[in-house]
């Protein structure tokens, strides 16, 4: 969640504008906050790997 502490912690310009960036989308800035640990522990460049290949 270290990630998401420091955004929770920028100057109030930079944060109003993070939320409106959450304002009407399909993750809500609450639902972001309660899977912070979750989404910064996923390996998202590396999660892709072998995804083109069906098994057979």
């Amino acid at each position: 969640m270290a990630q998401w502490q420091e955004v929770q912690q920028l100057p109030p310009t930079y944060l109003e504008r993070v939320h409106q960036l959450y304002t009407n989308t399909a993750l809500p800035m609450t639902v972001r906050q309660s899977l912070a640990d979750w989404i910064e522990d996923q390996d998202w460049y590396g999660g892709h790997r072998g995804m083109g290949r069906i098994p057979c």
